[in-house]
């Protein structure tokens, strides 16, 4: 039954041509028992450059099935009230988001451990071909090994 399930997510991540976005409970939950590394994307609904991201970057085929295997993928409004948990604390998103994250600006995307701790934050756009690089300079935990720059020049 679980199995099937898991066909489904990703028969329709592929079919329909999105991520399978959860909340930010549901997804550090979902990590926690995966196993798995998180990666947020912050956006807004009024910035062209978020709506560029979703749009020429987790659109792709290869971003969306990188994503869905290897990550379990969180999307937050950088602007929503809606009240979280994170770290023994009660937040907004939007207060995480600036607080925790450091984050002004967008789009933004966050890598968090399993555990729920930062790895990084990557502010601002990024095209597709350096995206997919990092989820995997990320997900293959070379950031523990290497700086970006001598990653990317491999």
């Amino acid at each position: 039954m679980f199995k099937h399930f898991l066909f489904s997510i990703l028969f329709s991540v592929i079919t329909f041509g999105q991520i399978p976005w959860n909340n930010f409970s549901e997804g550090i939950e979902s990590a926690s028992s995966q196993n798995k590394k998180i990666i947020i994307n912050i956006y807004t609904d009024w910035t062209s450059w978020c709506k560029k991201m979703e749009r020429d970057v987790y659109s792709q085929d290869n971003i969306m099935q990188y994503i869905s295997k290897n990550f379990v993928p969180i999307r937050m409004d950088a602007e929503s009230n809606n009240d979280i948990l994170f770290a023994d604390k009660n937040y907004t998103e939007a207060t995480l988001i600036e607080e925790e994250f450091g984050i002004d600006g967008y789009p933004s995307t966050v890598f968090l451990s399993s555990s729920g701790e930062i790895i990084t934050v990557v502010p601002g756009y990024v095209g597709a071909e350096e995206f997919l690089l990092m989820l995997k300079y990320i997900n293959e935990d070379a950031y523990l090994k290497q700086e970006w720059e001598e990653y990317v020049n491999k």
